[in-house]
C-alpha cells in the first residue's frame, strides 16, 4: 500500500485502521472484469497465496470478496481480529 513499516510501530491503533482503509481503497481498485471474462461461471480464488499474486504481483483489481480478504489477511497480520460476512446483492 506503499506506506512505511514505522508506521505499524506502535501496534494497531484507531489511526493506523484508518490510514490502511484510506490507503486500500486509493491503491486497490474494484473491478469484476476477471469475472465477466471468464463468463460470468468462475469463481474467483479467494486463498491469500492468489489474492497477493492477482492484487499485489499483478496489479490487476478485484470484487469485494477478494478485496475485502486480502484487507482481512492485512488487518491479521498486524495484530487485529477479523470476522468476513457473506451477503447479497439484490437486482
Amino acid at each position: 500500500l506503499g506506506l512505511p513499516a514505522a508506521c505499524l510501530a506502535d501496534g494497531p491503533t484507531l489511526p493506523l485502521l484508518e490510514t490502511l482503509v484510506e490507503a486500500h481503497l486509493a491503491t486497490l481498485p474494484f473491478s469484476n472484469l476477471s469475472q465477466h471474462l471468464a463468463g460470468g461461471d468462475a469463481a474467483p480464488s479467494l486463498s491469500p497465496s492468489r489474492l497477493q499474486e492477482k492484487l499485489l504481483a499483478r496489479r490487476h483489481g478485484g470484487n469485494c470478496f477478494e478485496l475485502n480478504g486480502l484487507f482481512a489477511l492485512l488487518l491479521r497480520d498486524i495484530g487485529l481480529e477479523t470476522l468476513l460476512l457473506q451477503c447479497r446483492v439484490w437486482p
